[in-house]
């Protein structure tokens, strides 16, 4: 029985832990973009960063326009790489503690799916300041220039651009020569306070919505379609962004906050009156 079991546990985080991957490297070539123009509207108005952007539409058009679909997709290479772990860790910890938290095949109870999420945003901010962090500086550097793939060689276009990185690795060398650790986790509590709620919000949501769904249908959770998981997922994200979208951005600012050698802030509470 105890060999059983523990067989079943490994093969349960494996699943969950290649899930997660897959799920995360696809979240990523999609919704890079988007990540990248709220960043740039989260960010101008900082100490060195122009007020360039009228709004959303503004803001991804004229990246288009003057920094090409290069532009757009910035600093995608550390969370490609990052996602790896990160979604991993975050799918992988959140059905773990569910096992742990309740007996296996019983009926999933909402709290412990906020517990598991909560748990899983806690871990997985390990790995998704130092990655954030990187991805921010690239995609504030080089504003209004005009880009093209070439971050694995170390070169970029536009010469005369005002840019601090060649491409991801030197930003982390750099980073990491010049502020140590503390730099490279700059921002990390407010990592973990926001995605502790946005990942109990999401998984718990999620969990919420299947059980809902399927008693509708009158099936089992088991039996809801691919393309009912698929909007439930993406209601379920759309949501647990509600509570936690105003911590990030604060956590944005503060991350890229001295990027050009100046402080605007003083710390998280000057950030949130300003």
């Amino acid at each position: 029985m105890g060999e059983e079991a523990l067989y079943f546990g490994y093969s349960f985080m494996a699943r969950e832990y290649i899930a997660g991957i897959f799920g995360g490297a696809s979240g990523v070539l999609v919704g890079h973009p988007f990540d990248t123009v709220k960043v740039r509207l989260q960010t101008q108005g900082l100490v060195g960063v122009e007020l360039r952007y009228r709004g959303m539409i503004h803001c991804f058009w004229d990246i288009l326009k003057t920094e090409s679909v290069a532009g757009i997709y910035k600093g995608v290479f550390a969370p490609t790489l990052g996602v790896l772990l990160q979604n991993g860790i975050a799918f992988g910890v959140q059905r773990n503690v569910m096992s742990i938290l309740q007996p296996e095949g019983s009926p999933v109870k909402i709290r412990n799916s906020f517990l598991g999420g909560a748990a899983a945003g806690f871990f997985q901010s390990f790995v998704l300041t130092p990655v954030e962090l990187i991805k921010l500086r690239m995609q504030m550097q080089g504003i209004g220039q005009w880009e093209v793939f070439l971050e694995f060689e170390g070169h970029h276009s536009s010469p005369g651009a005002h840019k601090h990185y060649n491409n991801t690795w030197d930003c982390y060398v750099k980073v990491y020569r010049a502020e140590r650790l503390k730099g490279i986790y700059k921002g990390f509590g407010l990592t973990v306070f926001r995605d502790i709620i946005g990942f109990a919000f999401y998984f718990g949501l999620f969990d919420y919505s299947c059980q809902y769904w399927a008693t509708k249908k009158k099936i089992s959770v088991d039996e809801l379609s691919f393309f009912n998981l698929i909007m439930i997922g993406g209601l379920s994200g759309m949501l647990s962004w509600i509570p936690n979208y105003p911590m990030d951005v604060v956590k944005t600012r503060i991350q890229a906050d001295g990027v050009e050698g100046i402080n605007k802030y003083s710390g998280v509470i000057d950030c949130c009156k300003k």
